[in-house]
């Protein structure tokens, strides 16, 4: 059995939902410090002049000390309205608008004050739609504590997989001390994702990698999401 963990983000890019894949099992890790002005909490999608940001408006009630799943969405601004009016406009004469707009309406009508249950049911969601049948966690309702590559081996014990599949960044506190880490000396398997951003045919100009799925979706439709997707992977 096979693990991949990674922090929830706003609506990912394609190597996000490639690391979901591979692995029978992913944790959700909710639990960590909320970065401000990060992925946590914005993502990019294409516009006719280039990239364009989606930022979601949050608050952060502890401060610099707040975990992720404490971030609230800030209420009566009326965020998701926005985003899916720009969705909306810079989407509309993709190939695919009419079967994958009503889906991602859908996503935005998801009710919620908590940031990270907003990202985690709209990964969920999408996970379901285009094929991937991983199974899910969230960390904080795991026993397993600690910090890095430590608490990453505890998953696995937790859980019962006998292999972890690393995002490349992982590498860089897997194996600071030593190679492998603690998977080593755990007797775990490590494998670390190789991903190279598969090109597809975008509705405005040159290719741009690595913006949110949402552009995939429009782009080719959920019945070749996930093939595109996974033409990426080494």
């Amino acid at each position: 059995m096979t693990l991949a963990v990674s922090q929830p983000t706003y609506i990912p890019s394609a190597n996000y939902f490639d690391l979901i894949d591979c692995a029978d099992n992913f944790i959700f890790l909710n639990d960590v410090k909320m970065e401000k002005s990060s992925w946590h909490h914005r993502n990019r999608i294409k516009k006719p002049e280039g990239e364009h940001f989606l930022t979601v408006p949050v608050i952060c009630p502890n401060g610099i000390l707040t975990m992720i799943n404490e971030v609230e969405l800030i209420p009566k601004t009326k965020w998701n309205t926005k985003h899916l009016k720009t969705i909306q406009q810079n989407y509309r004469r993709s190939y695919y608008y009419d079967e994958v707009f009503p889906f991602v309406f859908k996503l935005y009508s998801y009710a919620t004050n908590n940031l990270s249950d907003w990202t985690i049911h709209t990964i969920v969601m999408i996970c379901r739609k285009i094929g991937i049948n991983t199974k899910f966690y969230n960390a904080s309702s795991l026993q397993s504590k600690g910090k890095k590559d430590y608490r990453l081996v505890e998953f696995c014990k937790e859980i019962g997989c006998d292999t972890y599949i690393s995002a490349p960044a992982g590498k860089n506190y897997i194996e600071i001390d030593n190679p492998g880490g603690q998977f080593v000396l755990n007797r775990i398997k490590l494998k670390y994702q190789e991903y190279e951003y598969p090109m597809y045919e975008q509705v405005y100009g040159e290719f741009m990698p690595y913006l949110s799925i949402l552009d995939l979706l429009f782009n080719v439709g959920f019945d070749r999401t996930l093939e595109v997707l996974r033409s990426g992977r080494k």
